[in-house]
């Protein structure tokens, strides 16, 4: 039904009904309120609420339809395998949850790099939510400075002092407060950061005596540890521990999927790790859709899911234009790090023939 059929269709009283006690249901069961439901129909919260309680003298007809559609994708939601399963002890998180302790323990500053979805930030999740004292925060690309960052801390931990006053004072408050803590402050994305941003935090770390780890992109490492400008020597001399985090690979890959499916075979997690071109987000984002196929016949992903998943959501090659791609390499220590490339695709060959 296209957008002018649905303005034209007729709602019976009685079908209105039943979707006003759907979503009744929905909300009881699944504990959402109704102003969650407002917003995500674009409706006020008090239209909403009337409608529920079959008080209302507009067009129910209208948020009938409205809420009909909310309610089945929350079905297909529910009926979709899990996104993000439990935390996998991938050689990335192997690698970073050590720099995360010794920081945390000896109150010193660290340094973590690696590509984007390679598992740094799933590494941190686990750290900040199984230790006591570490707080993680994620600078956003729209509130990198100074101020907002200092103010977003605030928020994190408590709005000492309201988070009023000049931003002097409120750097004073928030070293306060962190002072003689034995927290670790760990900053996520902190590629966006500049270079007085990244001194002031560094200032607090030196007058609270608190850990202090920096992890974003491989840029990262060459500002805050191979730059010899003297404009970051303050910084570059205080990094106690520093770590390049490892190359995204096929076993890491399998160690993830087996966490979300303890059947998923070798060869899938291969395939998955090569469409997935060598990233964590890729791969479980691929085998999330491959899975949804496989949990509707309750049976085990397999290569020709994957397949179909790729050609979904992504563009698959055709056959005949499948190469074999170079094997990825350590980590450079120089600087233009770029990620490592697939190592050679015999699963999606494989699998490619068994399909065609």
């Amino acid at each position: 039904m296209n957008e002018g059929e649905a303005k034209t269709e007729v709602w019976t009283k009685e079908e209105i009904a039943a979707i006003r006690d759907q979503a009744r249901q929905f909300l009881a069961e699944s504990g959402t309120s109704r102003q969650t439901l407002a917003k995500a129909i674009d409706w006020s919260p008090a239209s909403v609420s009337r409608w529920l309680t079959d008080d209302y003298t507009g067009d129910s007809a209208t948020i009938a339809r409205a809420v009909a559609s909310f309610l089945a994708r929350q079905e297909e939601k529910a009926a979709s395998p899990p996104v993000d399963g439990p935390f996998a002890m991938t050689r990335q998180a192997a690698e970073i949850l050590p720099v995360l302790n010794y920081a945390h323990v000896h109150s010193t500053m660290g340094v973590i790099v690696g590509p984007s979805g390679n598992g740094k930030t799933a590494a941190l999740k686990h750290y900040a939510a199984e230790n006591a004292g570490a707080v993680l925060f994620s600078v956003h690309p729209a509130n990198h400075s100074m101020s907002e960052i200092i103010h977003q801390l605030f928020e994190l931990l408590g709005k000492p002092g309201g988070g009023r006053g000049t931003l002097g004072g409120l750097v004073k408050r928030l070293t306060a407060k962190l002072a003689g803590s034995g927290r670790l402050l760990i900053i996520d994305e902190a590629q966006f950061l500049d270079h007085q941003t990244v001194e002031v935090l560094r200032a607090i770390h030196d007058s609270a005596r608190i850990g202090l780890v920096f992890c974003g992109m491989p840029r990262l490492y060459r500002d805050l540890v191979g730059n010899t400008v003297e404009l970051w020597e303050q910084i570059r001399t205080r990094v106690g521990i520093k770590k390049r985090v490892s190359p995204f690979t096929a076993e890491d890959a399998g160690l993830i999927l087996r966490a979300l499916d303890p059947r998923v075979t070798p060869e899938v997690c291969r395939l998955a790790w090569e469409i997935g071109q060598a990233r964590g987000r890729g791969v479980t984002h691929l085998y999330h859709h491959a899975a949804r196929a496989a949990a509707a016949q309750r049976r085990p992903v397999t290569p020709a899911d994957l397949l179909a998943a790729q050609a979904f959501l992504y563009e698959a090659p055709a056959p005949a234009t499948v190469k074999a791609i170079p094997s990825p390499s350590p980590l450079p220590t120089g600087e233009g790090h770029r990620a490592a490339a697939p190592a050679p695709a015999p699963a999606r060959a494989r699998a490619m023939k068994a399909v065609g």
